[in-house]
């Protein structure tokens, strides 16, 4: 950001301009999966890699429907330098909108055995290229515990922006 001097005003303060200002902007939503996708007892992706280069802040948007005898359905956050690349970074997640929620090192927990909506928001700062979502389900019911729908929403905020 680059403050440019103006000539002073007629009471001597002197003023400025900023000459480029910090951009906002926000892009969704956007499908994370085409179709419902199962929980299972190991870590599994939830679709692909998201590109997240310069953004400050990924929303996930997940509707969880909760199974028969399912229990601690659980989302972590991995940042990744590079696409398609094996080094995995644990994220960190804010829960905006839930009910029931444990915040575990390293995943979040739905903890109930109910049907629920998870608006989650990850700070990314400008520095994550890409992001992987991945669930898991603690105990695994039947019928299985899945994600109807996950869809994701994207901002890039000046000083103090974001959601």
């Amino acid at each position: 950001m680059t403050y440019i001097p103006l000539p002073t005003d007629a009471g001597g303060a002197v003023r400025v301009a900023e000459s480029n200002p910090p951009e906002t902007k926000y892009i969704g939503p956007e499908a994370l999966t085409a179709a419902s996708q199962d929980f299972e007892a190991v870590w599994r992706d939830l679709g692909g890699e998201i590109p997240t280069a310069g953004c400050t802040h990924l929303g996930v948007w997940l509707e969880l429907h909760i199974g028969t005898n399912g229990m601690d359905m659980r989302v972590q956050v991995l940042l990744k330098h590079t696409i398609a690349h094996a080094n995995e970074f644990p994220g960190q997640i804010r829960v905006l909108s839930a009910s029931d929620i444990k915040v575990q090192p390293g995943y979040i927990e739905c903890d109930t055995d109910a049907n629920q909506n998870l608006l989650l928001s990850i700070p990314l700062d400008g520095h994550v290229p890409f992001v992987q979502i991945q669930v898991q389900a603690g105990t695994v019911g039947a019928p299985a515990c899945h994600i109807v729908t996950a869809v994701t929403t994207k901002s890039w905020a000046g000083a103090g922006g974001g959601f």
